[in-house]
């Protein structure tokens, strides 16, 4: 049905398209030019410090801190495993018992589904019916899990001697960042918000072992991807109001209502669907059979078109950077094609849509320069507060930022970049260490997707494409304000760590 209807024809006219696009003299022109400027970046300095390999975590690993986390680690688990060996003792033959075991030998309840059906329910509730405290209670029962399994001799990826250096003193700064807040209750709060995205991302590193186990985590999570978007255009249908908040209505006159879908507002909507679209577009090519690539596309089209309908322009380009930054990974030839379908796109745009674009930058949208305002403040108090920073919270943030605020900007519920708001909240120490984790995820990742099986690539260079989108994003908004998207945020992180571990055991 779907392959006889208008969407399916579109569909496979675009499959058709790239097939015989190799076959044009425009192919053989952009193939000559595009040679030249990849051979002038390998050659570059920027391309040697992302493959080359430093002897960063060898170094961690051999330090005197790092011995001492791992052995007092390792002395936890050692506890551990012969108190679950008392337990398993006592009930061994109970009911539950019984109940458990025959549940995890049909494979359903496994701890990778488990998880992924986690996140489809953090992600398709609605906002209204949404507790971050759930995303909390379920980081510490899938922490006990993991610790259950590996005490029960399932192999997990990780060692606790080769725990990363640079998250471990990231999650140590987060936890003094609460002590040095001045309101210590509401930093608590955001804390356990971040080490819990920390915890599950770690989760999804080290449960998925497999490369189908991937694709199928992903898929599900891509599935859950649209029932929101559904749901967006159930929103667009029956209307939904324009609010001042999130709208210039003197410069977006003909815009309507934004649709959020199930999340608090637009833009943390449209920050979602840029952290999973990539994704799609590895389950488009992945997929074994014709129907299923024909509903990964049908999918990616009802995604984008709900990002559409977010409105969101920093969002709009960070997919387009994302869009680029995988077609250049995974076959750079495809980037002519792509940058013609954006152009002949063009007219074809409703006017709304055209004009939000045109509005990028402009200073004549409140928005826009409300935030260089906020920076100006938000500099203002790195100057005195750069290297132990004010402490987690929006609480903390509301306190301080009005004796350095601008005059035209004299309330603000956070300064509007993830960067900032790391260096001013964790500090130096706090900032430092998370970059430093992020780039050694994105270094293992650029290093490894070209050697790998032909399944596994396109996820890596999905999950690398992602954090570049998103971190375009992250220079114009603090993104973790709204804790639903750090999780999406924290979940990609795991997804690469997870694929550049298969990659690294395949190899």
């Amino acid at each position: 049905m779907f392959v006889q209807s208008i969407t399916g024809h579109i569909c496979l006219a675009i499959l058709a398209f790239l097939q015989t696009y190799r076959e044009s003299a425009i192919y053989n022109a952009f193939l000559r030019v595009s040679y030249s400027f990849g051979k002038a970046f390998r050659e570059s300095t920027l391309h040697r410090v992302f493959t080359s390999n430093p002897s960063r975590e060898r170094l961690c690993e051999t330090s005197v801190i790092f011995s001492a986390v791992s052995s007092a680690l390792n002395a936890l688990i050692a506890c551990l495993s012969r108190g679950y060996a008392f337990l398993r003792d006592r009930v061994r033959g109970g009911v539950l018992n019984a109940i458990y075991n025959a549940a995890a030998k049909s494979g359903r309840l496994c701890y990778e589904n488990v998880l992924a059906f986690f996140f489809v329910v953090m992600f398709v509730f609605p906002h209204n019916s949404w507790n971050n405290l759930y995303a909390v209670v379920g980081a510490a029962a899938f922490a006990v899990w993991y610790v259950i399994l590996i005490l029960s001799g399932r192999s997990f990826a990780h060692n606790f001697k080769k725990f990363d250096a640079a998250l471990l003193i990231f999650a140590f700064a987060v936890i003094f960042a609460v002590v040095g807040a001045i309101d210590v209750s509401d930093a608590l709060r955001i804390a356990l918000f971040i080490l819990s995205a920390v915890v599950l991302s770690l989760s999804v590193a080290g449960s998925i072992s497999t490369v189908q186990a991937l694709r199928k985590f992903v898929a599900v999570i891509c599935a859950a991807l649209c029932v929101t978007a559904l749901f967006a255009l159930y929103q667009n249908a029956v209307g939904v109001e324009v609010s001042l908040e999130y709208t210039d209505v003197y410069t977006n006159s003909d815009m309507p209502g934004r649709v959020y879908s199930t999340f608090a507002n637009p833009n943390n909507y449209a920050e979602l669907l840029v952290l999973i679209i990539p994704f799609i577009y590895a389950l488009i090519i992945t997929a074994q059979r014709k129907g299923e690539r024909l509903f990964w596309v049908a999918a990616l089209a009802l995604c984008v078109f709900a990002l559409t309908l977010t409105f969101s322009r920093s969002c709009y380009v960070a997919l387009a950077i994302a869009t680029v930054a995988f077609l250049a990974m995974f076959d750079w030839r495809l980037l002519l094609p792509f940058l013609l379908v954006c152009v002949a796109a063009v007219p074809f745009l409703p006017p709304a849509v055209t004009n939000r674009i045109l509005t990028i930058g402009s200073m004549s949208d409140t928005s826009n320069y409300y935030r260089l305002y906020v920076w100006e403040g938000v500099l203002r108090m790195l100057g005195d507060n750069a290297v132990t920073g004010i402490g987690l919270g929006p609480a903390s943030f509301a306190k301080i930022y009005p004796r350095y605020a601008h005059i035209y900007a004299t309330t603000a519920p956070h300064s509007h970049m993830l960067y900032l708001e790391l260096f001013l909240e964790t500090g130096a120490v706090g900032a430092l260490s998370f970059f430093c984790y992020i780039f050694g995820a994105l270094k293992k990742g650029l290093g490894l997707f070209n050697s790998t099986d032909k399944t596994l690539r396109p996820f890596i260079i999905a999950a690398i494409a992602s954090l570049c989108g998103i971190a375009f994003v992250c220079a114009a908004e603090y993104i973790w304000f709204y804790p639903r998207v750090m999780f999406a945020f924290w979940l990609v992180v795991g997804l690469l760590s997870a694929s550049c571990r298969i990659g690294r055991q395949a190899r």
